[in-house]
């Protein structure tokens, strides 16, 4: 399988969405006991997961990520992981550095939790704290940060599509960047019309991040084509390599090669190969 750059959320407690993820081409797999699970069908929902990912973790090509609901991570992470049961990333909504990251830096490590977490940012206080108290994030934990756009718009009473969401998602980019962890753009709500979802992807690639998430399948293909790399790009990159390699910087179609368009051609190289 190619590199994907979709991360997509599957509901836990449907048994015929868990089957079909099993055959998804997604960079990760997003079990959801949150957002998509009732209050009253939770219980039922971790147990279904449970279930499942002992029987087919093994055969699921993605990376495997739970979300977890934030009252009650740490119950329900412990009740899988006593188990042995295989997941790469925690995901945690309503994330705020100011009540959370202490408690959930001792959870991890008295309990010797190995896989890393992945902060959902959907609020406005957790978004404040984020960029205006210097937080002791244990960077080792972390994946990354997830705009929660949804909610997030809801709690400043703007659209998903407005200004202010974009500059949101620019602002907590560079600050991934910064930190040297991921970014993931918030998923597209609307499966029936595309449009805003190949627009999203083009300005989320012109503005260099690599991550978005997803909830149908089909848009998985739709997200990926953004990144794939064709055969002219590839060859083109290949021979920006070479000539640097002769001559150190130089001039190319009327443009100047120096270093950092190196390291940019040599990403390019790798992910066609890797995908190819």
């Amino acid at each position: 399988m190619g590199l994907s750059n979709t991360f997509i959320f599957v509901p836990s407690n449907n048994i015929k969405f868990l089957n079909k993820s099993l055959n998804l081409n997604a960079k990760c797999i997003i079990y959801d006991l949150e957002d998509s699970v009732l209050q009253k069908d939770k219980e039922e929902a971790i147990n279904i997961l449970k279930n499942f990912l002992l029987t087919n973790s093994k055969n699921i090509k993605s990376e495997i990520a739970i979300r977890f609901n934030f009252e009650n991570y740490q119950k329900e992470i412990i009740y899988l992981i006593k188990d042995k049961i295989h997941f790469d990333y925690v995901i945690l909504p309503k994330f705020n550095p100011l009540t959370s990251l202490k408690e959930i830096n001792t959870f991890w490590e008295i309990n010797k939790i190995k896989q890393k977490i992945i902060f959902i940012v959907e609020t406005v206080d957790g978004l404040n704290a984020l960029f205006n108290t210097e937080n002791t994030f244990n960077l080792n934990l972390v994946y990354g940060l997830m705009l929660g756009s949804n909610d997030l718009a809801s709690d400043l009473g703007c659209s998903i599509e407005s200004e202010i969401m974009n500059k949101i998602k620019l602002d907590l980019h560079l600050y991934c960047k910064f930190k040297k962890i991921e970014f993931i753009d918030a998923p597209d709500f609307n499966i029936t019309n595309n449009n805003a979802l190949k627009m999203c992807c083009q300005y989320n690639k012109l503005n260099g991040i690599n991550f978005k998430a997803a909830i149908h399948p089909n848009q998985i293909e739709i997200i990926d084509s953004y990144y794939k790399i064709d055969k002219m790009e590839y060859l083109k990159a290949k021979e920006i390599v070479s000539l640097y390699k002769e001559k150190g910087a130089f001039k190319l179609d009327d443009q100047m090669i120096d270093k950092a368009n190196i390291n940019k051609a040599l990403e390019i190289i790798k992910k066609y190969e890797n995908d190819n």
